[in-house]
């Protein structure tokens, strides 16, 4: 009789234990369906972009005869460096804690 006992509070436990996973579950797929993390900043700055190409403007840029990276122009305008000047001094050996 002892045994029958605990069998029908093991068959309890486990429904019980199924119907609360259950229910965790349920509710947790209604939230994350019902509840959004994009913002609407977020949902605007992601909407598809227009999938044309300007033509004219691609034909201007493929016209040019030479463009000069803007980095090149910095450069080419400085020919010579000129040397950083700074003293330098060697520091000080330890003898033994003495100064």
């Amino acid at each position: 009789m002892k045994q029958v006992g605990q069998q029908i509070n093991f068959v309890t436990f486990a429904v019980i234990t199924f119907v609360f996973v259950l229910a965790s579950t349920g509710f947790s797929i209604y939230d994350s369906a019902t509840t959004s993390s994009i913002t609407p900043q977020l949902q605007q700055d992601i909407k598809p972009i227009n999938g044309t190409f300007d033509l004219k403007t691609i034909s201007n840029i493929t016209a040019r005869k030479n463009v000069e990276p803007l980095s090149e122009a910095v450069a080419s305008s400085s020919a010579t460096a000129t040397p950083i000047q700074s003293k330098i001094t060697a520091p000080k050996a330890l003898s033994g804690g003495k100064p």
